[in-house]
Order: structure tokens, then C-alpha cells, then sequence
């Protein structure tokens, strides 16, 4: 049986941690690998850089989005339209009131417009700020440590819907069924 080591390669301490950093944000996998390794070969630094440069997602705040959420069935056409495109402006944190609002409205036109939102949500490409912080997660994941583990609790608590919160739970999840695995 052949068994590879999957993780990224350790890079020469010549690359900094910020030419690592701007990698991570690329489309291009083969970079953002090498620069994956750079963080691993200094685990300590990399938990510390990415706790300066990645904060916890922001909460939405439940009025506004429930205000628009409402404004949504207004009988002004520019009042809907206006909350349209609000929601839509929008990430993914917005997407649990969106589906609670489907199921619960009786509105056709708040179940279009809702819908509508949704389905560009969902066809939407991830952007480079993301990606970099599911790399980050990665990375993170990989080492292991307490530290990396408590930053990885700290991105964790945010927003459900954010990706950095779905990424950052399912790393832990997957560090604690690992750990589980290995008693």
C-alpha cells in the first residue's frame, strides 16, 4: 500500500509570511499550495499573522435585515426594490433570515424576490478574500496546536452563513474527530 503526504510542501524562510499571504488570495492552487508550506514551517507565526489580518466575521444587525426582509411586501415598488437590493448586497450572512423568510411568508412577491436572492447568492464565485481565509483555515487545521485551535474557536463564533465561520467549525470538528481517532 503507497501512503503520500498531502500536506504542502515547507518553503525556504526566504519567501516572507506577507508574500505567503498575498499567495493565499490567488486563483492559481500551485501558488497558494507553496505558500500554504510557508505558513507550516513557522507555525507559531502563522497563528499569530493570521489573528492580526483575519477578524471574526461581523454579526448582521437583525432589525435592518428584518426591515428590509419586511420592506420586501411593501406596496411601493421602489421601497421593495430598494430592500432588494440591499439584501443582495449582502453575503452570506444573510442567507439564514432569507430561508427563514421562505418558509414562513405567505407573499408571492416576497418568495420571488427572496428566491431570486438566493439563487444569486448561490451562483456567486467565492471571492480572493475568501478563499484566502479557507486557506488560512487550512493551514491552521494542518498545525494543530492549542493556539491554532483557539484561533480557530475565535473565527468560529461568527455569523452562521459566513464562510469563514462554516470553515473555521468543520476544521474543528474535523481536529476533534481526528483527536478522538488517535485515543
Amino acid at each position: 500500500m503507497l501512503a503520500f503526504d498531502m500536506r504542502p510542501p515547507r518553503v525556504a524562510g526566504s519567501v516572507t509570511l506577507e508574500s505567503a499571504w498575498n499567495d493565499l488570495a490567488k486563483r492559481d492552487a500551485a501558488e497558494s499550495f507553496q505558500s500554504e508550506g510557508r505558513f507550516l514551517g513557522a507555525p507559531a507565526d502563522a497563528v499569530k499573522f493570521f489573528a492580526e489580518r483575519i477578524k471574526p466575521v461581523e454579526t448582521l444587525d437583525p432589525k435592518r435585515v428584518e426591515r428590509w426582509l419586511a420592506d420586501l411586501g411593501s406596496e411601493v415598488f421602489a421601497v421593495r426594490e430598494a430592500a432588494s437590493k440591499a439584501l443582495h448586497g449582502l453575503d452570506e450572512r444573510a442567507k439564514p433570515y432569507l430561508e427563514e423568510t421562505l418558509k414562513s411568508t405567505e407573499s408571492a412577491e416576497v418568495r420571488v424576490r427572496v428566491k431570486r436572492i438566493l439563487e444569486q447568492q448561490q451562483g456567486a464565485a467565492i471571492t480572493s478574500e475568501q478563499l484566502r481565509q479557507i486557506r488560512a483555515v487550512l493551514v491552521l487545521e494542518l498545525i494543530g496546536d492549542g493556539e491554532s485551535k483557539n484561533l480557530l474557536k475565535r473565527w468560529a463564533g461568527g455569523p452562521v452563513g459566513a464562510v469563514l465561520t462554516r470553515e473555521a467549525s468543520l476544521a474543528l470538528k474535523r481536529l476533534e474527530a481526528g483527536s478522538k481517532a488517535n485515543r
